[in-house]
């Protein structure tokens, strides 16, 4: 089973108050790395997408985040 954190979010500067959210994900096996994710929302907090990591850098994925919230 694998557990969720919340790194960070996100917010999009736009009329529809859009976030992406970064989440670490440990997997409850002792000893594999953990992996990432960033779920992207709406404004009425709907869910619009998941998209997960492996092999990445909590840097390389915020930056991702950030850039997609800043419209890059």
């Amino acid at each position: 089973m694998a557990h969720r954190e919340l790194i960070s979010t996100y917010f999009k500067d736009d009329i529809y108050g859009s976030r992406a959210e970064v989440y670490r994900i440990t997997e409850s096996t002792v000893g594999l790395p953990s992996s990432f994710s960033i779920a992207y929302f709406n404004s009425n907090d709907a869910m619009l997408r998941t998209k997960h990591f492996t092999n990445s850098t909590l840097d390389s994925i915020e930056d991702k985040a950030e850039n997609w919230a800043l419209g890059e």
